[in-house]
């Protein structure tokens, strides 16, 4: 049975220009360890057929293991970034996701305008305990 998949954005303004929005918001390992997500152990670069992807490997809670297949990011630089894993093991199939940066209509006070910043999330469960 496919389980449904459940999506999850949020949309804000940030008073700060674009590029140092990007540069705050583009180091996702720092990003990561600053809001409190679990470590991660890299279990290895891996080339199939033409698909590239790093095997991962770690523990939420220190106890729900999980891995996965991280693909390399999408990107378009100070505007766009995303990510795909695939699970192969815990109770996630899928996730799907980033963040999309614009100029706001809010115009600073050294002339620049403001950031809207959109993040977004789809997770896909591979069982009843995922999302």
């Amino acid at each position: 049975m496919e389980r449904p998949t459940k999506t999850y954005e949020m949309e804000k303004e940030i008073p700060l220009p674009r590029r140092q929005v990007w540069d705050l918001l583009a180091n996702t390992d720092h990003l990561n360890r600053l809001i409190g997500l679990f470590p991660i152990q890299y279990g290895g670069l891996h080339n199939n057929e033409s698909l590239v992807y790093h095997e991962i490997h770690a523990k939420v809670a220190g106890v729900i293991p999980l891995k996965w297949k991280e693909y390399p990011f999408e990107w378009t630089k100070y505007r766009f970034y995303a990510v795909e894993r695939l699970y192969t093991g815990g109770p996630l199939k899928r996730f799907y996701g980033g963040i999309e940066l614009e100029d706001s209509g809010t115009v600073l006070p050294d002339g620049e305008r403001a950031t809207m910043v959109k993040l977004f999330a789809h997770f896909t469960a591979a069982n009843p305990l995922g999302i």
